[in-house]
């Protein structure tokens, strides 16, 4: 609002000394006038196209949904480090990318690294705009847990088999 005053009175000084009293400023301050409000005039526009490109996309917001799109192209072709550099270049850009995270999540877990997959998981529940994915991400928790005691189960001796020494 201050701006738009200053250059409200800049205007009406300029326009009075040229067109009203044109002896009222000698003709260097008058240019240095005019030239001031060129310079806001341009700062103006700059300011505004910034608010408008923010606004309208211009936070890379383009740039992000196309990493997304390449990572999720890697991850489906089975490119697991392609997919995870792509997404973590991604969540470096916008921490908070909902769909970023949980596919980060889900690469996670189909290459067997259960902690980090619970950490991604653990941080989409802190995030406000997650709700529309809890069905997916409840899937992925229980995928998880599913995992982890297959894990368990597997590194468990199995109790009713005899080491070959005993069975003769």
């Amino acid at each position: 609002m201050a701006v738009a005053v200053a250059f409200s009175a800049w205007l009406n000084l300029a326009l009075a000394a040229k067109f009203v009293w044109p002896e009222l400023l000698s003709p260097l301050f008058a240019s240095l006038v005019w030239g001031l409000l060129l310079l806001f005039w341009v700062a103006g526009i700059c300011h505004s196209a910034s608010r408008l490109s923010k606004m309208f996309g211009g936070d890379g917001s383009v740039e992000n949904d196309r990493l997304f799109l390449r990572a999720q192209a890697e991850y489906l072709q089975g490119n697991w480090y392609e997919a995870e550099t792509l997404l973590n270049n991604l969540l470096d850009r916008q921490s908070r990318d909902i769909e970023g995270r949980l596919l980060l999540a889900t690469l996670l877990r189909h290459t067997r690294r259960i902690p980090e997959a619970r950490e991604q998981l653990k941080a989409l529940g802190r995030y406000d705009g997650a709700a529309r994915w809890m069905v997916e991400i409840h899937r992925e928790a229980r995928l998880l847990s599913r995992i982890a005691e297959e894990s368990l189960r597997s590194d468990e001796p199995a109790s009713d088999t005899q080491p070959a020494s005993q069975a003769a």
